[in-house]
């Protein structure tokens, strides 16, 4: 009996890891007011809100015959975010917005595939609005 109950633990206990370590296993977790997005399409998503604390979740697909690049613009009334990547399992800093900047740029290349971006406030933030497109 105790046999079974390790196999069957350390099968969760892989499991487990493989979710939140393999191919993105990133989960959304937030409160918002006015909170607008999309991500219908594979190479763009928009966020804008009035109110917004936690994290927010995109996946875009890089394609063989793109640059690879992400090109981001994002603006930010108050509170402070900080934008991660991940195109290969690791998690990666793309930049930090504090309120009353506006920053624009290009991040990558990435190779083709998925790439996650994950919105994650360092406090709760207010107005802001975030751009991503993969070119």
């Amino acid at each position: 009996m105790k046999k079974k109950f390790a196999i069957l633990l350390t099968a969760a206990v892989l499991l487990s890891a493989c979710l939140t370590g393999c191919g993105g296993g990133y989960a959304a977790k937030y409160s918002a007011e006015g909170l607008k997005y999309t991500n219908n399409t594979s190479d763009l998503a928009t966020m804008s809100f009035e109110q917004f604390d936690g994290t927010k979740v995109f996946g875009l697909n890089a394609k063989k015959d793109s640059e690879g690049m992400i090109t981001y613009s994002a603006s930010l009334e108050s509170g402070s975010i900080t934008v991660y990547y991940d195109n290969d399992g690791t998690k990666r800093e793309m930049f930090t917005i504090n309120g009353g900047e506006k920053v624009s740029s290009t991040s990558g290349p990435f190779g083709d595939g998925r790439v996650y971006v994950i919105v994650e406030t360092n406090e709760a933030s207010a107005n802001g609005n975030f751009e991503f497109e993969i070119e």
